[in-house]
C-alpha cells in the first residue's frame, strides 16, 4: 500500500481545515472587491477552489461501510432520491427545473455530513476545526466593519457585503467558542475565547445580522437550560434576567441606543422586518387559492419570500413541496433531539446545537439551512461529528 491510511487522513484534515478557511475568508472585502471586478454576480474568487477542496476531502472522507451505520445518512439518502424523482416530474409535468437545480444544494449538505463523520473525534481535532472556521470568520467580520461600515457604529444602510450569509458564520462562531471556553482548563485560553466569542457578537450587531442576533439569543437561552435542566433554570434565568434589568439601567444610554439601532435603523414605516412580513401575507393569500401547485407554473412569481419553508409551500405547492419539508424536519428533530439526550460539554451535543443557529435563521431566510453555498457546511460537518461520536459510544 503506497499511502497508509493514518497518512490519508492526515491530509484529508489538512484539506478540510484550508477548505473552511477559504470559505471564511471569501468573506473578506478585499476578496468581495476582487471578484465584483472580475464580474462574479455570485461567488467570489475563491469558489472554484472551495469546491475543488471540498470535492477532494469528500473523496477522502468516503467509508461506505461506516455510513451503513447511521440512519440519519441513510435516511437522508433515500429522502433525497424521492426529491429527484419528485422534481422529475415536476421538470416533466410542468417543465420548471427548480428542484432539479436545487439537488446540488442538498447534495453539498450530504457530503458535509459524510466529511463529519469519518473525522477522528477528540478534543485535538475539535479545538482546531472550530478554530479554522472561527479565526478566519472573525477576521473576516472584522474587516467588513473596518473597511466597509468604516467602524463600530451603526448606519441607516446595509454596507456589508452577503451580511446575512456573514451574520449566520459569526453566530456559529460566537457559540463555538463560548463551548470551546467551557472546555478550557487553561484560564489564560478560556478568557481568549471568551474575548473572541463577544467581539463576533459586536460584530454581528454592527452588520446588523438581525436574524443571526435573534438565532444566538435564543441558542444561548436554550444552550443554558440544557446545562441547568436540574430544576435551577427558572431560578437562575430569573436572577439573570433582574441582574441584567438593573445593568441595562446603570449602562451608558449609548450602549442601548447601539443595541436598538441595530433592529430599527434604515426601517420604513415601522416596518423592522425589511418588507418580509409583505411578502409572507402575499405569499399565504396566494397559497389559499393554489395550495396544491402553488406558484409552480410561475404566473404570480412573488420577490423572494424570506422564509424556507414558505418558500418551498409556494414555489412547489402541498402536492410536490413535501419531500424537501419532511426532510427539513427529520434534520431538526434529530438535531433537537441530540442536544435534549447527551450532556452539554459533549461534542454530541454541541454539534447539535450548533445545527439548529441555521434552521432558527431559515425562518427569516429563503436559502438556509441548507446554504446558501458553502456557508452552512461547517454547521452539518458538525452533525456528522456528532453522528459518528453516538455510533461509536
Amino acid at each position: 500500500m503506497l499511502f497508509s491510511n493514518n497518512f490519508i487522513k492526515n491530509i484529508r484534515d489538512l484539506l478540510l481545515y484550508l477548505l473552511l478557511f477559504a470559505s471564511a475568508i471569501s468573506y473578506h472585502p478585499t476578496i468581495v472587491r476582487m471578484s465584483h471586478l472580475a464580474g462574479y454576480e455570485s461567488g467570489t474568487i475563491l469558489s472554484r477552489y472551495i469546491v475543488v477542496l471540498f470535492g477532494v476531502v469528500l473523496f477522502l472522507s468516503l467509508n461506505t461501510k461506516a455510513f451503513k451505520n447511521s440512519k440519519l445518512v441513510k435516511k437522508y439518502v433515500f429522502w433525497l432520491f424521492v426529491i429527484f424523482v419528485v422534481g422529475l416530474i415536476v421538470l416533466t409535468f410542468f417543465n420548471n427545473k427548480r428542484m432539479i437545480n436545487e439537488l446540488r444544494t442538498f447534495l453539498i449538505v450530504l457530503g458535509a455530513i459524510m466529511i463529519g463523520y469519518d473525522l477522528r473525534v477528540n478534543d485535538q481535532t475539535k479545538y482546531i476545526l472550530v478554530l479554522a472556521f472561527c479565526l478566519p470568520t472573525l477576521f473576516s467580520g472584522l474587516m467588513q466593519v473596518l473597511v466597509n461600515v468604516g467602524g463600530f457604529q451603526i448606519m441607516d444602510q446595509y454596507l456589508t457585503d452577503s451580511k446575512n450569509a456573514l451574520g449566520a458564520m459569526l453566530a456559529t462562531s460566537c457559540f463555538s467558542l463560548f463551548y470551546l471556553s467551557r472546555s478550557s482548563n487553561r484560564l489564560s485560553f478560556r478568557g481568549v475565547l471568551l474575548f473572541l466569542a463577544i467581539l463576533a457578537l459586536v460584530i454581528i450587531i454592527t452588520i446588523r445580522a438581525r436574524m443571526a442576533m435573534l438565532s444566538l439569543f435564543m441558542i444561548g437561552v436554550f444552550y443554558y437550560y440544557l446545562l441547568k435542566r436540574n430544576g435551577s433554570f427558572i431560578i437562575s434565568l430569573v436572577v439573570i434576567g433582574v441582574v441584567a434589568f438593573f445593568a441595562i439601567l446603570l449602562l451608558p444610554d449609548s450602549i442601548f441606543r447601539y443595541f436598538e439601532s441595530s433592529f430599527t435603523a434604515g426601517s420604513q414605516g415601522g416596518d423592522i422586518s425589511s418588507g418580509r412580513f409583505g411578502t409572507y401575507e402575499e405569499a399565504i393569500s396566494y397559497l389559499s387559492f393554489h395550495p396544491f401547485l402553488g406558484d409552480i407554473l410561475r404566473e404570480n412569481q412573488i420577490s423572494w419570500i424570506h422564509n424556507y419553508l414558505l418558500l418551498k409551500l409556494y414555489n412547489f405547492g402541498v402536492l410536490f413541496s413535501w419531500p424537501i419539508i419532511i426532510l427539513y424536519f427529520i434534520i431538526i428533530f434529530r438535531a433537537a433531539k441530540n442536544s435534549f439526550r447527551f450532556h452539554p460539554a459533549s461534542v454530541e451535543c454541541y454539534g447539535s446545537v450548533c445545527l439548529l443557529i441555521p434552521f432558527f435563521i431559515s425562518l427569516a431566510e429563503p436559502t438556509f439551512p441548507f446554504g446558501p453555498g458553502t456557508v452552512t457546511v461547517f454547521n452539518f460537518i458538525l452533525l456528522g461529528m456528532s453522528e459518528q461520536s453516538i455510533r461509536n459510544a
